[in-house]
């Protein structure tokens, strides 16, 4: 299964692949997280099967199911007994005679989040309409968490889609809130940090875009947390690599050290 780590750029939730890690063993019994899972779509007639996996975040034990036939897949933390990501299929659910509109897709997507006891009072960040072809169009809609006066991006994070053919919700990914343990104003202000990506980008910079947030640092949740920007960078591609002689780069920085966390090109 990939694995996702969710961060803010721009307003808009990139998904991003996590750095491999060996999954911690689980210590809860398949039953509660079946459980867990049947509280969290509303149905205790779900079929379900456990699926052994060696990839997880480092620090997260999980559980992971799919049903009888594989159609749905479904994510627990072990630790806090809650889905963190479903994929749910819309077979057998009866199809509108009109599409969803974006605010009836908003309401469904909301009461789903009531549902699965998502915490109140976050943000609403971002919102689309893809067009999967075939398989129909989806409202995807964003929420998440904003701390202290520069609204740094919390650890408190969603993303639900709702299928506009039947009204159902078909995917849902969280990472579940936490306390934030690192102060969430910077040292480093945006305008420096653009200026500490500028001078490792190396070409000039024709575009660029900024977010403030807080993760674990190297992706671990058994480590201390870390505030930090998200800078992304396009220039001009003097060699001329690039089909479109455009140059890209994304450069995530401590902001209270300054200091290059990662550097994705």
């Amino acid at each position: 299964m990939k694995r996702i780590l969710i961060t803010v750029v721009g307003g808009l939730l990139l998904v991003v692949l996590w750095q491999a890690g060996s999954a911690l063993s689980a210590s809860q019994p398949a039953s509660n997280a079946i459980a867990t899972i049947h509280a969290f779509t509303g149905r205790s007639d779900l079929v379900l099967k456990e699926v052994p996996s060696s990839e997880s975040l480092p620090g997260v034990r999980e559980q992971t199911f799919t049903t009888a036939n594989g159609d749905s897949i479904f994510v627990v933390d072990d630790q806090h007994q809650e889905v963190t990501t479903a994929v749910m299929s819309v077979d057998g659910v009866q199809r509108r005679t009109t599409a969803l509109t974006r605010d009836e897709a908003l309401i469904a997507a909301q009461n789903f989040q009531h549902r699965a006891r998502a915490t109140e009072g976050l943000s609403l960040l971002a919102e689309r309409l893809d067009d999967h072809g075939a398989a129909g169009t989806m409202y995807r809609f964003e929420w998440g968490e904003r701390l202290g006066t520069q609204r740094a991006l919390g650890l408190d994070r969603i993303a639900i889609s709702v299928d506009s053919a039947t009204g159902a919700v078909v995917s849902y990914l969280r990472v579940l809130p936490q306390g934030t343990t690192v102060n969430s104003e910077p040292t480093i202000s945006a305008a420096m940090a653009k200026e500490i990506a500028a001078k490792a980008f190396g070409v000039p910079v024709v575009k660029d875009s900024i977010e403030l947030d807080v993760w674990w640092q190297n992706n671990d949740r058994s480590q201390p947390q870390v505030l930090r920007w998200t800078v992304i960078l396009e220039g001009e591609n003097a060699k001329g690599t690039l089909p479109s002689n455009v140059s890209r780069g994304a450069f995530i920085i401590d902001a209270h050290t300054g200091l290059i966390l990662e550097t994705l090109r």
